[in-house]
């Protein structure tokens, strides 16, 4: 214990040097809940009967063993003028369903008189007992006289009634483990009234009266020994009915997460498989595509070279060495037919290696190929050469 520990136990001091406050076990008294609790920590003085709260901390969710750290501890107004009080209130306040609050644990604490706390073992186990308190002062864990009295004569008394209840366990197991606590707790305490009714009826009763009423006592000792008996038996099936819940619990828990990591596992590898598919069709297809385009690009260069298009001296084109005239009718029949049957045959070859569709059809035939729109009723065809044919439709299939 340090020097300042045993000068100057006061509130200034406690807030300064403590690292931490806790209850272990906090088991409500009268207090049904659906869930584990969530508490606060109020530091707290009683002033002519009236409580004032100096310092307040952040909630703890959720746990039978709450820990709330002095650096979170946010003073009120009012702690100015007690800061050097020794005698301090510790209250854990729960928040409920409704957003009421209630104060479901409260202990006065004297500063001056914190003694160190030691865990016994008792049988080669560990035990705490419920609602035990807790202050951590650098790095050392003392409590108050109150709890180290309590926490011996219970100890001392019974071995493994306290059950600890980490922060991961689930409402429902949480549920049965109380239930089975409590029933263990009232068995015990009903073997302990027990004894100590036979105790004290053996102690005042006189020989004389042992010996004329002898029978009467036998049975009501038989009766008694029956019920001690019959306690026993039913704190031994609490007991064994716990631990075969808990190795159930512990049995599932296990069997889920395999389960889980079964499952991931395999979704993992269907990922992965599913990821190197894609990326061997998208190679696949990039290759197509590439060995496509320049296939295409093969054909086109063909068909320039089987149908060359020039631009002629005087201005004009040729196409495969025939002339195509700007004026159609300045040139022989036969030229402007022969021109205009390559062209056709050009169009028909570059829409099919390129895959555009064409909004007229081309009907090629040499010198004498056809144009057909196949829209306008039944599909009207003109014919891309002069002779023989009216001036008007041959106008209108180079329009086309």
């Amino acid at each position: 214990m340090t020097e300042s520990f045993s000068k100057h136990p006061t509130l200034k001091w406690m807030v300064q040097n403590a690292q931490s406050v806790m209850i272990r076990n906090l088991a409500p008294e009268r207090m049904v809940q659906s869930a584990l609790p969530s508490t606060r920590l109020e530091l707290c003085t009683d002033t002519d009967g009236k409580m004032i709260t100096l310092y307040k901390s952040n909630v703890t969710s959720q746990s039978l063993n709450p820990t709330w750290t002095m650096s979170g501890l946010v003073p009120s107004a009012a702690q100015k003028d007690y800061l050097n009080i020794k005698n301090i209130i510790v209250r854990a306040v729960c928040t409920n369903a409704d957003k009421s609050e209630s104060v479901i644990f409260s202990e006065e604490v004297n500063l001056t008189q914190l003694v160190p706390f030691k865990q016994p073992v008792l049988n080669g186990k560990f035990s705490i007992p419920i609602n035990l308190l807790l202050i951590n002062i650098d790095d050392a864990l003392y409590t108050t006289e109150r709890s180290f009295n309590i926490f011996f004569a219970r100890t001392a008394k019974y071995t493994g009634d306290v059950f600890v209840l980490d922060e991961e366990t689930d409402p429902d197991t949480l549920a049965t483990t109380s239930a089975l606590s409590e029933g263990i707790a009232a068995s015990q305490i009903h073997i302990e009234v027990l004894r100590k009714g036979l105790t004290t009826t053996l102690q005042k009763t006189d020989l004389v009266r042992l010996q004329t009423k002898k029978n009467d006592r036998q049975a009501e000792l038989e009766k008694l020994r029956a019920e001690v008996a019959a306690a026993e038996a039913e704190l031994t099936q609490n007991t064994i009915a716990f631990a075969e819940e808990k190795r159930i619990f512990a049995a599932g828990r296990k069997a889920e997460m395999m389960e889980s990591t079964a499952a991931c596992q395999e979704l993992l590898t269907l990922q992965q498989s599913a990821r190197v598919t894609i990326n061997n069709k998208k190679q696949d297809w990039l290759k197509i595509k590439f060995l496509l385009e320049a296939r295409k690009i093969k054909l086109l260069s063909e068909l320039q070279t089987i149908y060359p298009i020039e631009r002629l001296d005087n201005g004009e084109f040729a196409i495969r060495g025939v002339e195509m005239p700007a004026d159609l009718y300045a040139r022989e029949d036969e030229q402007v037919a022969a021109a205009l049957g390559y062209t056709v045959h050009l169009l028909l070859l570059a829409s099919k290696y390129l895959e555009i569709p064409l909004r007229y059809q081309l009907l090629f035939m040499a010198s004498r190929s056809f144009i057909r729109d196949p829209v306008v009723g039944n599909g009207t065809t003109l014919p891309l050469f002069r002779r023989g044919t009216e001036r008007e439709r041959f106008d209108r299939a180079v329009l086309w």
